[in-house]
Order: C-alpha cells, then sequence, then structure tokens
C-alpha cells in the first residue's frame, strides 16, 4: 500500500488503510511505525458498529475503489488470494483510468481482464521482502514443499499432501485427483477446527481465520469443479493440475505459516 502510496500523487489518490482486528488500536501503531509514511490514511475501527455498511472486506480479498465524486469503481477488486500480483495490477489500472477520466469509467467498463500469474512468487509474510517461488528457478519445476507449522498432526498432513500432489502431477489420473482433494477437504476441517480451540485468527467476517477459510474453500471448488468436469478417460491436462497444486501451495505460504508455532501443544507429544 505505501508502494502505492509513494507511485501516485497525493492530491490524485489517496490510499486509506483500516485495521479491523482484536488489537486494532496497536496494530495500526505498528503498521505505522513499520511501513507507513506521513500520506497514509491510516485508520481503525474498534467497535464493531462502526463497520461499513456498504459490500467490505480484508484487503487481501479485494479493494473498495472510489472516483473523485465518492462513487463506486469497484465495491471489490480481485482477491489476491485468487490472482495474486495480477490483483493489484487490476487495481493500479482502474486508479489510472479513473485519474484521467474518473466520470466515464469504472471497474466494470474497464478493458483489463485479470489473469492468475502462472510462475508467481509468493512472501511468507506480506509485510517482508523475502520471497519464496513456487518453482525451481533452473527448469520452473514444481516444488512440492508446504512450510513447517511446528504443529505435529498438521505437518504430517502437509507431508500426505505433498505426496498427494506429487502422484497426481505424474498420473494425471482423476482418481489421484480425487485422493487429493479428500485429504486437502480432510486437512482444511482440521486446521480450522484446530484455529478455532486455540483460539487463533479472530471472530468475525474481517478475521484472519475466516480468511483462511474462505481460501479453503476457493482451493476445494477449484478441485471439485475439476474432478467433475474430467473426460470419460480419466485423464486431467497437466496443466490443470499444475495450477491446483500451485493453489495449495501458495495458500500453504501464505496463511498456514502464519499461525507456525501459535496453535498449541495439543498434538506435539
Amino acid at each position: 500500500m505505501q508502494k502505492w502510496r509513494d507511485a501516485f500523487r497525493v492530491e490524485d489518490v489517496h490510499f486509506v488503510c483500516v485495521c479491523v482486528d482484536d488489537r486494532a488500536e496497536a496494530t495500526a501503531r505498528e503498521f505505522q511505525h513499520l511501513y507507513f509514511g506521513a500520506n497514509m490514511f491510516n485508520a481503525l475501527i474498534e467497535d464493531r458498529n462502526d463497520f461499513p455498511k456498504f459490500p467490505s472486506q480484508l484487503g487481501c480479498q479485494g479493494f473498495v475503489v472510489l472516483d473523485a465524486s465518492n462513487r463506486f469503481l469497484t465495491p471489490r477488486s480481485p482477491a489476491y488470494n485468487e490472482y495474486g500480483a495480477s490483483a493489484f495490477e487490476y487495481v493500479e489500472q482502474v486508479l489510472s483510468v479513473a485519474r484521467n477520466a474518473p466520470s466515464e469509467h469504472s471497474a466494470e467498463t474497464s478493458n483489463s481482464r485479470v489473469k492468475a500469474r502462472s510462475n508467481a512468487v509468493f512472501v511468507t509474510n506480506s509485510c517482508s521482502e523475502s520471497a519464496q517461488t513456487l518453482y525451481d528457478e533452473d527448469d520452473e519445476e514444481l516444488q512440492f514443499r508446504l512450510p513447517s507449522v511446528k504443529h505435529e498432526k498438521m505437518d504430517a498432513e502437509h507431508v500426505e499432501l505433498e505426496e498427494a500432489m506429487r502422484a497426481v502431477m505424474q498420473s494425471c489420473k482423476v482418481v489421484d485427483l480425487h485422493t487429493l482433494r479428500k485429504l486437502f477437504l480432510e486437512h482444511c476441517t482440521n486446521e480450522e477446527n484446530l484455529m478455532q480451540s486455540c483460539g487463533f485468527g479472530g471472530e468475525g467476517t474481517f478475521s484472519a481465520r475466516a480468511s483462511h477459510a474462505e481460501d479453503h474453500a476457493a482451493i476445494g471448488r477449484m478441485l471439485t469443479s475439476t474432478c467433475e468436469a474430467t473426460n470419460a478417460d480419466g485423464v486431467i491436462p497437466q496443466s490443470r493440475i499444475r495450477g491446483i497444486c500451485s493453489r495449495i501451495i501458495e495458500h500453504a505460504v501464505r496463511f498456514d505459516a502464519q499461525y507456525a508455532g501459535r496453535l498449541g501443544k495439543e498434538d506435539r507429544e
């Protein structure tokens, strides 16, 4: 967000960050100290009655963009969770169009089409500059490595998912994709229950746990639709499998790593 603030003239675009977590003031102050400059609007909401009445969501699920007359250009830009960096490129195009002709354009009439990057780079901590690539640099071979979360049961399930991804990438058979889907959905249920029992991620629509679960659901839909759309010979295009595996790895890097070592000791004996 600060990079956007630096890229656009202050008189052209305002950027507003609103913290809504359980320790909103402390988090907002921390971000102001670590990441934001003087020209960033850094706000917070402490009372749930003050939440927006219009459609809104966490930033990782999409941004709200208004024009100079406070008309909505889009109530929800494409989610970074689904499209990676292309989602941010969409926002930049909307802002550029609005600056030039704010009364004649909207996100709905823009010619841009968001396309997910096939060779994306994802960071373990979204505020960090260090990145983890999904592919080896030389041959772009997919890396089937999910990060450790310092929890015995969750790490064991990650290993099972790694093995299932390797199997379906090698066979391209729908039967192996069904196995991956079953393991992934079971893992999602176990993980979400564990986060809730440990009190990780907060409550409500804007919580980290809700965002985590939404990404689970999106990947689950991708797996289900691919299983159902497979042709008669039961073979799936490897490019499709590669995309699914990339999403699972991306999810683990972006979401699971955030709770590493923070989910209690129930399964560590």
